[in-house]
């Protein structure tokens, strides 16, 4: 069952990459990488079109939300440059975007409630959290091909 979950899922892929061609350099907006991760989302849950026409919406607004909140505020200076005062403001903005985080979670876990099971709900998590250690992997590669 699994190998045929991940022949589809392959297939997919596959297919989404022949029908929109990327410049090699240009990477994907975010629209369409949010629309590749629901696609794989519906599929794994099991959603039929008019219960995936009701959560789609609120995944791309929680997308959206999370991806403004999770955005790089710019470049910050090496540890040993900084001074304490900076150090701490640092934290307390990483603990203030924690809360935001958890509390855009709770919204939108309650408001996801309403149309799938909690089950459902940590699915479209633990998918998540996979495709962002993919990413994350995906540029550490990048990263040490360049060195």
């Amino acid at each position: 069952m699994r190998q045929f979950i991940l022949f589809i899922l392959l297939a997919f892929t596959l297919s989404a990459n022949a029908d929109c061609p990327q410049q090699p350099n240009k990477k994907p907006d975010f629209q369409s990488i949010v629309e590749k991760r629901f696609c794989v989302i519906a599929h794994e849950l099991c959603l039929d079109e008019s219960k995936a026409n009701q959560v789609r919406p609120l995944y791309f607004e929680y997308c959206k939300k999370m991806g403004e909140l999770l955005k790089p505020k710019g470049p910050k200076k090496p540890m040993d440059q900084r001074t304490d005062a900076e150090i701490e403001q640092d934290m307390k903005a990483n603990f203030a975007k924690a809360k935001s985080i958890v509390q855009l979670r709770e919204t939108y876990y309650n408001k996801l409630r309403k149309l799938l099971t909690p089950r459902q709900i940590v699915k479209i998590y633990e998918i998540e959290q996979a495709e962002q250690r993919k990413f994350r992997q995906h540029n550490a590669q990048r990263n040490n091909n360049k060195k």
